[in-house]
């Protein structure tokens, strides 16, 4: 992580290396929406040696399967909100035992696939239930979560929410589908290509660039719903998704309004600004060296680059940056004309921050945008560190936008 691009300024200092910490506080502030609990989440730091990858993996399996064992004897001894909490907070442990596996292991597979058995338990426990949906794209299934809102029957404000590079759908619902849920949103939450759900399904479904393609078929699903209000129509992007909202409504007349959190001009530029400066400007064939190299030594460093190569579909590092080089705006100002809402924490980087000012002055639309401070306990990467402030600037403004509340 550097000053042009990172997670957070804020640390919660339970530990020493950043990147730890960071993910740490990731799962820690699921909390509000029934993702953790403290004392569970600070057993487990207590479990895990700094640094260490394998021990992080070990202590967040035992409390996953220790929580999704409460939750069973709840469900069979007839305690239903007891299951459907105790499932919910599984679903996350095993979603961070997960993380940091490298994606070439089946361990991988097994653990993102206990999060979602562990995440479609709760679903059926809720009332009305979380309906699981596989959308139809091309060839492939795009998997998803439809959420109904909680104000009852007819057409309602729907929200699709779209992860980034490392969000899971199971993880979306904690970030923005209970928040929308409560408020009476449908929240329709999909994994499209390039991300953890339809990659596992779709073996070899990578990230592309045009993702208005993929997004169209999302967008023909969610208005063939008798309960979504096609006039309410909006979009939300968390981290990467910023990215890829913005690129889907400079194509999309049907959304209505859209949420970037963050938003991003130039996405490549911002991830190669997150690597040391001595790295940014060497020539691709230096660049695989050096990397190969450091990967050796450095599991954080590996780790990543496996992702990369996972969610992109390539195999070296300078192929990385090749691939994306096309995740861009520039040049489709004009096209975005749906009111739009930008939100960045300030403790994203300075290049994040320049982007995001750099998109809102070209663009013409109804605009907003919303930088989250520290001060505030919001200064996180997609204001991660404070989810109800998330979700409290993202529904005050929609409401504002569709008249509805």
């Amino acid at each position: 992580m550097t000053k042009e691009t990172r997670f957070s300024e804020q640390r919660l200092h339970v530990f020493k290396d950043e990147f730890f910490d960071s993910q740490f506080m990731r799962a820690l502030t699921h909390q509000v929406y029934g993702g953790a609990e403290l004392g569970e989440c600070f057993w487990a730091a207590s479990q895990i040696k700094d640094g260490d990858f394998k021990s992080w993996k070990k202590s967040w399996l035992e409390l996953a399967s220790r929580v999704e064992g409460t939750a069973k004897k709840s469900l069979a001894t007839g305690h239903p909100v007891s299951a459907r909490e105790a499932y919910l907070r599984a679903s996350n442990y095993y979603r961070c035992a997960e993380f940091l596996i490298s994606p070439n292991k089946p361990l991988h597979y097994e653990l993102w696939e206990k999060s979602r058995e562990c995440f479609q338990e709760a679903c059926k426990l809720f009332d009305p239930s979380i309906e699981p949906v596989t959308i139809p794209f091309q060839d492939s299934e795009l998997p998803g979560y439809f959420i109904p809102g909680e104000r009852g029957n007819g057409k309602q404000p729907t929200i699709i929410v779209l992860g980034g590079g490392d969000s899971s759908g199971e993880e979306l619902y904690f970030y923005m589908g209970e928040g929308a849920r409560r408020r009476g949103y449908n929240a329709l939450i999909v994994e499209g290509p390039g991300q953890r759900g339809a990659l596992h399904v779709n073996p070899g479904l990578v990230f592309r660039y045009d993702y208005e393609i993929p997004m169209k078929s999302v967008i023909d699903y969610a208005l063939s719903r008798p309960e979504v209000d096609g006039d309410r129509l909006a979009l939300y992007g968390l981290s990467l998704g910023g990215y890829l909202v913005l690129r889907t409504i400079a194509f999309e007349e049907r959304i209505k309004a859209c949420i970037a959190n963050p938003p991003y001009l130039d996405f490549s530029i911002a991830q190669r600004k997150g690597l040391p400066a001595w790295i940014q400007n060497l020539k691709p064939e230096i660049l695989d060296r050096v990397l190969a190299l450091v990967s050796k030594i450095n599991p954080l460093i590996r780790f990543a680059l496996d992702t990369y190569y996972w969610i992109l579909g390539v195999k070296t590092p300078s192929q990385v940056f090749s691939a994306l080089e096309n995740f861009k705006i520039t040049g489709l100002e004009e096209q975005i004309v749906c009111p739009t809402l930008f939100i960045i924490g300030e403790g994203e980087g300075e290049e994040v921050l320049h982007q995001g000012h750099e998109l809102y002055d070209h663009l013409q639309n109804q605009k907003t945008i919303r930088v989250t401070r520290i001060v505030d306990g919001g200064d996180a990467h997609c204001v991660s560190n404070n989810l109800s402030l998330m979700n409290q600037i993202v529904f005050d403004w929609l409401e504002d936008v569709f008249n509805w509340n």
